[in-house]
């Protein structure tokens, strides 16, 4: 008999949010796959429970995938956590999976904790439907894509950020994307949990008040602007009669919501323009 995987969610935060079905499988299987072996012990820890564990983490999900492969046809019941919440979303587990569905092996996915359907029901926006877009990528022609993506999508957007870079990445969403609703969603279900809610404009303008502590969702809502959006030509030429391009760029982008990188290269080519018909 083929054993199986039994993919366990782990508390985002408060222990106590373990489910009875995780605690049951954490309890029986024969080894743990674990993200961080270290942090999964304190949770073992807690609730008493000794088992077998292996390391299972992004540096070594390739060459250890064959491996369990190999003990799941010899009838081993494995258990793969991550550090908290559900393996494989943003964490070590997709490529594991996958391969063992191609192999027709069992793989039992057992539901619980959630930081993005935690955060998004708390965020206040709307979110009948939402894209997830898990961390930002830090090579900058992925990430401009990324932004592309947001600047386009019709419902909310989630993101994973880090404590350390959040302030930056507030300044930049406002900066590619224009006014938004958005909420930031910090330490769930921990003792300071906090929900930030407001406007791009509003934080970018004092990204002081955000603290850079905890684990942080980030829930950015829909533009709430029609596809087709006025040409913002006529706001720009109006405000650069009167103020320098950089002002002027920062003034229609608080008035209209737009994007202020979009409106800076539509003001540049405005320029461009002026100076070829004096030329001509």
């Amino acid at each position: 008999m083929k054993g199986k995987l039994i993919v366990i969610p782990t508390p985002i935060g408060n222990l106590g949010d373990l489910t009875f079905r995780a605690l049951e499988a954490l309890k029986t299987v024969d080894l743990l796959l674990c993200e961080d072996t270290r942090h999964t012990v304190k949770l073992l820890h807690h609730y008493g429970i000794r088992v077998p564990l292996m390391s299972y983490h992004k540096f070594n999900e390739k060459e250890r995938t064959e491996q369990i492969a190999r003990r799941m046809e010899k009838g081993e019941f494995i258990g793969l956590v991550s550090d908290a919440g559900m393996p494989g979303v943003s964490d070590p587990g997709e490529i594991l999976i996958r391969e063992l569905i191609r192999k027709e092996l069992a793989v039992e996915v057992l539901p619980g904790a959630s930081a993005v359907t935690t955060a998004l029901v708390g965020s206040g926006l709307p979110i009948a439907s939402f894209l997830f877009l898990g961390f930002l990528s830090g090579d900058k022609r992925a990430r401009k894509e990324q932004w592309n993506r947001i600047l386009t999508a019709k419902e909310s957007v989630v993101l994973y950020e880090s404590p350390r870079r959040i302030r930056k990445t507030v300044v930049q969403l406002y900066e590619a994307l224009g006014d938004r609703p958005i909420a930031i969603c910090r330490e769930l279900t921990k003792l300071h949990e906090e929900y930030i809610r407001g406007n791009l404009s509003a934080l970018a303008e004092n990204p002081e008040q955000i603290p850079e502590k905890g684990e942080i969702v980030l829930i950015i809502g829909p533009s709430g602007r029609e596809e087709e959006r006025a040409d913002p030509k006529e706001a720009l030429e109006e405000a650069l009669r009167d103020m320098p391009l950089s002002q002027a760029v920062k003034a229609v982008a608080k008035e209209t919501g737009l994007p202020r990188n979009e409106l800076y290269e539509t003001a540049v080519r405005m320029k461009e323009e002026e100076t070829d018909g004096c030329d001509s």
